[in-house]
């Protein structure tokens, strides 16, 4: 009986100490950023359902079925700005809340929501980098979120992640056509290893086709030309 009390006792002790060793989880910012994930994907998700979900939605909205998505898109941007007051709120007083502060897969939600706020990346992309250095954040979404901001700065994207909806002309049609194209590339050759470092498990040319867009010799100045209607 003392022999039992005594493996008890050890065991509790040596449960503490790993608790301690790695560190306890905050649960309540844990449940915070998990309802914010929640409401950064709830009306997403409901503008990728086929047309029969979208029609049965819209009669519980009440509005026409050819103006749901609109009235979704104006509902989640209310979403995207009350969830990133808190995000940010979050990087100012605790920093990024990354893997061993909230656990996995809740250290991604304020990286989405940064990421659908695009005008501030380039102001916390630092706390993501570092995140995703130190093992808090999944590299491949540092690489996804870097991508971004080069786009958004006019330069060449790294690893092949973004891309972007031009007016082009059809040269089969003779009209001009909306359609996806791949932002460009730096060193385009070695993309894939640069992918493959980064944690992707798909080539850029996967990547490309799972966007539906195309590869065009175009360059960044191009591109904007053809933004600028020049072309």
């Amino acid at each position: 009986m003392r022999f039992e009390k005594l493996l008890f006792s050890f065991m509790i002790l040596l449960t503490a100490k790993l608790v301690v060793g790695q560190g306890q989880l905050d649960t309540e910012l844990k449940r915070r950023l998990d309802s914010i994930m929640a409401l950064d994907q709830k009306y997403r998700e409901m503008m990728s359902l086929d047309n029969a979900k979208k029609l049965s939605l819209a009669k519980q909205f009440g509005i026409p079925a050819d103006s749901l998505n609109r009235h979704l898109w104006k509902l989640q941007q209310k979403s995207d700005s009350s969830n990133w007051a808190e995000i940010e709120s979050i990087f100012i007083h605790q920093g990024y809340p990354g893997k061993s502060l909230v656990g996995e897969p809740t250290n991604e939600a304020a990286w989405y929501v940064l990421q659908h706020n695009t005008p501030n990346i380039q102001k916390y992309f630092p706390l993501v980098e570092t995140a995703g250095k130190n093992g808090e954040l999944p590299f491949m979404l540092v690489a996804k979120m870097q991508d971004r901001l080069l786009m958004m700065q006019n330069q060449e994207q790294i690893y092949g992640t973004q891309a972007v909806g031009l007016t082009l002309l059809n040269p089969k049609t003779g009209n001009k056509e909306f359609q996806w194209v791949m932002w460009p590339i730096r060193d385009r050759g070695n993309v894939n290893q640069r992918r493959k470092e980064a944690g992707f498990r798909d080539t850029v040319e996967e990547n490309a086709h799972y966007l539906e867009a195309e590869f065009k010799d175009l360059t960044v100045s191009e591109i904007n030309d053809i933004q600028g209607g020049k072309h």
